[in-house]
């Protein structure tokens, strides 16, 4: 597990009991392809004959050349979009009365993607993320999404393609806009750098790094980056999941909401080779508590949507060790 350089003073483990707009290409897919996509729940009356899709311009020099901000390591890039809402859905029939609309969004060379929604209300139906072999990798998406303002970031998906999904009640329809799409360049987190240990090689830290995650987090300058944090605990020990990471990680709360945090993300032996963290426990979402820049102390404490079971969390002391 690679952790940020950050002093856990008095440590005590405890587990819990469980740019500019960019120019796009309208055009279709047909075929394998459209065939191989996932139904949903019901089967479909009639599969997709064709499925719109969104091609997004490669990423510009500018782009590729972003300098990272402060410590944090870059792993790509934010671009706005245009003409990317419901509109763009090409429609079928279920099985059980139902309909079910998608849209294809294609980035060459992406790692990974993320989608950022504003305006969503998928009204009474669900919105699913697939892959482009129509596995599903996110949702459901339902009601005005997971802050209930309509506003929210998607996790990362894997590969340059997604389809967006949604299935509802016939006489229904989804509303939304993408507007921002992150394009990932690095999809498994960045390697160790000098201050940095695998906690593989010190078994007597395996309890405390239960509370370690790594985040992705979508910054406000239109970067995507990769740090870490750690779960802490309350002095009365009063279930919360608060998470203690870095200022030049999160320094806001639209950052704060785009958080996806990865547990176990550690190797199997000392010096191993880390795992792919998306078969890792996570959590989507987080909001900002508070935090203070780099020359006084560069912290930034957030509270995250949930925490998966089996993490730890731990306890810090302000005692000064020397």
């Amino acid at each position: 597990m690679r952790v940020l350089c950050v002093t856990l003073l008095s440590i005590s483990g405890m587990l819990w009991g469980q740019s500019a707009p960019t120019v796009v290409t309208s055009q279709k897919t047909t075929g394998t392809r459209a065939a191989a996509q996932s139904a949903p729940p019901a089967a479909r009356v009639q599969r997709l004959a064709e499925t719109a899709v969104v091609q997004i311009d490669p990423l510009t020099s500018d782009e590729r050349n972003r300098k990272p901000r402060g410590y944090a390591k870059l792993t790509g890039v934010v671009r706005a979009v245009a003409s990317l809402g419901d509109e763009r859905l090409d429609w079928s029939g279920l099985a059980d009365g139902r309909r079910d609309g998608q849209m294809e969004i294609d980035w060459p060379g992406a790692a990974r993607l993320r989608l950022h929604f504003t305006g969503f209300d998928a009204n009474g139906g669900e919105v699913w993320l697939r892959g482009a072999n129509g596995e599903a990798l996110a949702g459901p998406l339902t009601d005005r999404g997971p802050y209930e303002d309509g506003d929210f970031w998607t996790e990362p998906i894997a590969g340059d393609q997604v389809v967006v999904e949604w299935s509802g009640p016939a006489s229904a329809s989804p509303k939304f806009r993408v507007d921002r799409i992150g394009h990932e360049w690095m999809a498994s987190g960045a390697p160790g750098s000098s201050c940095q240990a695998d906690v593989s090689c010190y078994p007597e830290y395996a309890t405390p790094a239960k509370a370690v995650a790594s985040i992705d987090v979508v910054s406000d300058d239109g970067s995507l980056h990769y740090c870490s944090g750690v779960l802490i605990t309350t002095k009365n020990a009063r279930w919360a999941p608060l998470f203690l990471t870095a200022n030049h990680c999160v320094s806001s709360d639209t950052e704060a909401r785009s958080v996806v945090a990865y547990w176990n993300y550690q190797t199997s032996k000392c010096n191993g080779t880390p795992p792919d963290r998306a078969t890792s426990p996570k959590v989507t979402g987080a909001r900002y508590l508070s935090s203070v820049d780099f020359a006084a102390g560069d912290y930034a404490l957030l509270k995250l949507n949930a925490a998966p079971d089996g993490a730890g969390a731990v306890g810090l002391s302000a005692a000064l060790q020397r």
